[in-house]
């Protein structure tokens, strides 16, 4: 069996050339700029930021959602509302995006519709408010 192993290995380690290499400085695949952070990354990133404005935290619920209590410094853009694809499209693309909601099921549904307009860096809150509030943050109305 060992005598196979060598025998075979020499050809499998110089048999490659550079036809069956795959390039990964020319590859096609695109880099998703859409990431899913968990709460603690959520809060380094507000407070790297430190209410500058190359932050905007996007929270997606609804407005009465919103008004029970949301992250400070959010805004709210309802992804149920009819206008949700236009309000998106508004948004300038260049900055840095946190998006939340409940769970994390709403904003990440919404994660599709900022790749396809080309947002720089979008942050999705796995977890979303239930996890924020799970690890005792905070709050405003």
């Amino acid at each position: 069996m060992i005598i196979r192993i060598m025998l075979v290995l020499p050809l499998l380690l110089f048999s490659c050339n550079e036809k069956n290499s795959v390039d990964v400085n020319n590859s096609n695949e695109k880099i998703s700029n859409i990431s899913n952070i968990n709460v603690e990354t959520a809060r380094e990133l507000i407070q790297e930021h430190g209410g500058d404005n190359k932050l905007v935290i996007l929270d997606v619920r609804t407005p009465r959602e919103f008004k029970g209590g949301h992250i400070a410094g959010a805004r709210n853009i309802n992804c149920l509302s009819n206008d949700f694809s236009e309000r998106i499209k508004a948004l300038d693309r260049g900055k840095i995006y946190l998006v939340y909601c409940r769970s994390g099921n709403r904003s990440s549904s919404a994660m599709p519709l900022f790749d396809k307009l080309g947002f720089k860096k979008v942050y999705n809150l796995s977890g979303g408010t239930m996890a924020w509030a799970w690890k005792g943050y905070e709050f405003v109305e």
